[in-house]
């Protein structure tokens, strides 16, 4: 080997290590759990005939899917804090912003003036002829009908701005802060739902302090990750999850029946319930991709396929779900249209996003 090749040499064998050493910190109960979460995600917005209440059982079939699928952006929001809470031992607090901005502003802004062209000129369920700020005002708070899936978006730019700060909080005192926070959000979520049952209210200044109540959740994602819970522990919060999602199943069907109209009941994203069932979820994923890791190895970059199409499939899934409806004159309100509509939904989606040349914009904008 030539003098002259060794500096070549030497650094292709540096970007060899480094990404031996990516490969060996990759986590793969992470994309696992991104492709469950968006395939949940998918089942949610396929099976809006729940919103509708019905004295069928179609719609308590809309109720089970919703409420077992609900758990989907918990634990999106859980990966965020598992990933990232940790980032200033791989990189400066700028490029956390750089990367925050390139990987999810510059998507959000982009496919949301698509999702209003896509509103004004194919669906029409935005008027023409309104106010730039009226449009603007569209965009900022997820209102294009279409696309007000993007609402995810906005706590989850909160929950970044909130990050730099929480990292400065040294490791061996984080655990007893975010499990402060985590139970005083909890608490409060609880005393808003039964105090009005006998006539008295919580001041809402009380309540969600921060990020309307979902930093729970990437606190939460970054204790469960670092915790290897006890097969006992374990079961305690299996049985927390199923009994979350008995609660909001039964509470929903039963004051529903009663009013003769949808009451939404102990079904808040941030509350006991739905937290319980993420928790639960997250767990039961890591705990079953440790225990078969061998399967997982050898299942490894499919897993990482599907799991890098995901945000893909979030931002344009909605658009594939309008126009398969509007072309088909489906009624959504059917027993069989979630059974068929989600896999279907699903799978075209993922295809869209597979088919896009690798290099082209349009998937730029979307695929990181």
């Amino acid at each position: 080997m030539q003098a002259s090749e060794t500096p070549e040499v030497a650094k292709d064998e540096w970007n060899i290590a480094e990404i031996k050493c990516k490969i060996s910190n990759h986590i793969l109960y992470f994309d696992v759990l991104t492709i469950l979460a968006s395939f949940a995600v998918v089942a949610m917005h396929v099976n809006s005939a729940y919103w509708s209440y019905r004295d069928a059982p179609s719609w308590v079939l809309n109720l089970i899917i919703e409420k077992t699928c609900v758990w989907a952006v918990p634990v999106f929001f859980m990966l965020t804090g598992a990933t990232l809470i940790d980032y200033r031992k791989r990189h400066s607090t700028s490029e956390y912003v750089k990367r925050r901005v390139q990987r999810t502003v510059v998507p959000f802004l982009i496919w949301s003036f698509v999702g209003l062209f896509f509103s004004l000129f194919y669906t029409k369920s935005t008027p023409l002829g309104l106010s730039i700020n009226n449009y603007l005002n569209l965009i900022i708070n997820t209102s294009i009908p279409e696309v007000n899936v993007y609402w995810f978006f906005v706590p989850l730019f909160t929950i970044y701005l909130c990050i730099p700060v929480i990292s400065l909080i040294p490791e061996n005192k984080r655990a007893k802060g975010f499990i402060w926070l985590v139970v005083y959000t909890l608490v409060m979520d609880v005393l808003s739902q039964v105090l009005p049952i006998v006539g008295l209210e919580v001041n809402s200044n009380l309540y969600n302090p921060m990020c309307a109540g979902w930093l729970i959740f990437p606190l939460l994602g970054y204790l469960v990750a670092k915790t290897d819970f006890s097969l006992k522990r374990r079961i305690i919060i299996y049985c927390a999850a199923f009994c979350g999602w008995l609660l909001m199943f039964v509470g929903t069907w039963i004051k529903s029946v009663q009013s003769h109209a949808l009451v939404h009941s102990f079904s808040s994203g941030t509350g006991l319930p739905s937290t319980a069932l993420a928790v639960g979820v997250f767990v039961f994923i890591k705990n079953l991709c440790e225990k078969y890791s061998d399967i997982c190895m050898r299942l490894r970059n499919k897993i990482i396929f599907l799991s890098s199409t995901t945000f893909g499939l979030y931002l344009i899934h909605r658009y594939v779900l309008t126009i398969i409806i509007r072309w088909t004159h489906i009624e959504v309100t059917s027993w069989w249209w979630p059974v068929v509509g989600i896999p279907i939904i699903y799978i075209v989606t993922i295809l869209i996003v597979f088919f896009i040349p690798e290099n082209s914009a349009a998937k730029k904008m979307y695929l990181n």
